[in-house]
């Protein structure tokens, strides 16, 4: 009963929610039916955004000239706290009503409010805030509490300083 109500909600509602985020209803174009049917992967760029209600949270990529996807996977929640970003996502398209949706394998933060972030793990040494990205370790400086969250995964815009990197925005992309 509730599967039939879900897929009547996608086939009626959905496509009202993404004419009102702005993404134009479009049919599945040949060539990313074609990707979708042979599950090749392929790197998407756009702005995130998330549209409805809980339980039916939607997180969806709009795309300029080109129908928005319905991004899903176990990346999805971490795309979600990116709503307005613009970012790159790798994955695999799947063709299914009443949009494709889109298996996020990766992404890169392009853009948050005109700035490129960098992205990483908080941490704390002897009372310093520190964000680890991969091999290099930034300090930084500047940081409100809400940053003060060690091996929360972050993204950060500022700028450098002798004290370290100046933080003027950041968001918080995965709890620790």
């Amino acid at each position: 009963m509730r599967v039939m109500q879900l897929r009547r909600w996608m086939a009626v509602v959905a496509p009202t929610f993404l004419l009102a985020c702005g993404g134009a209803y479009q049919q599945t174009s040949g060539t990313s039916a074609a990707r979708a049917a042979s599950g090749e992967p392929e790197m998407l760029t756009g702005t995130v955004y998330v549209t409805g209600t809980e339980p039916m949270v939607l997180v969806g990529l709009r795309i300029e000239g080109q129908a928005s996807v319905n991004l899903v996977g176990e990346l999805s929640g971490e795309l979600r706290r990116l709503s307005g970003a613009t970012v790159e996502v790798q994955g695999t398209r799947r063709s299914s009503a009443p949009m494709d949706e889109f298996d996020a394998t990766g992404y890169r933060i392009v853009d948050v409010d005109g700035q490129e972030p960098m992205v990483g793990t908080v941490g704390e040494r002897s009372g310093t805030l520190l964000m680890y990205m991969g091999p290099d370790t930034l300090r930084l400086s500047n940081a409100p509490q809400g940053l003060r969250r060690p091996g929360a995964k972050v993204w950060v815009t500022g700028r450098h300083t002798a004290s370290g990197y100046f933080v003027q925005s950041f968001g918080v992309i995965r709890d620790p």
